[in-house]
């Protein structure tokens, strides 16, 4: 009983009763849930997500020195960092550049 309203699908849920969650952006990051609020947009969200359309973009916190103009381009995996809880990008672990 009370669990179910905790979550956040009940959560949302009371203030839009006929709320779908589509897709979960970042899973172990920003666990961003992208709902959608009509069949017709669910459908739609869905198949988007199924065919790559959509583009996601990332915001960071950088440490240290960038030597681009606020824009670059990281190809490395996501892993937890020292502190445990967050997740990050690891440049000094097995698959960091």
């Amino acid at each position: 009983g009370g669990y179910q309203n905790s979550t956040v699908l009940g959560l949302l849920r009371k203030n839009y009763p006929n709320s779908t969650p589509v897709h979960r952006l970042g899973r172990g990051t920003s666990g961003v849930l992208l709902c959608a609020l009509t069949q017709q947009a669910r459908s739609g969200l869905a198949r988007d997500f199924q065919h790559r359309r959509v583009k996601k973009i990332y915001r960071v916190l950088v440490q240290g020195i960038v030597n681009r103009k606020g824009k670059f381009d990281v190809h490395a995996p996501i892993g937890p960092t020292k502190q445990g809880v967050y997740k990050g990008i690891n440049a000094y672990g097995e698959h960091g550049r």
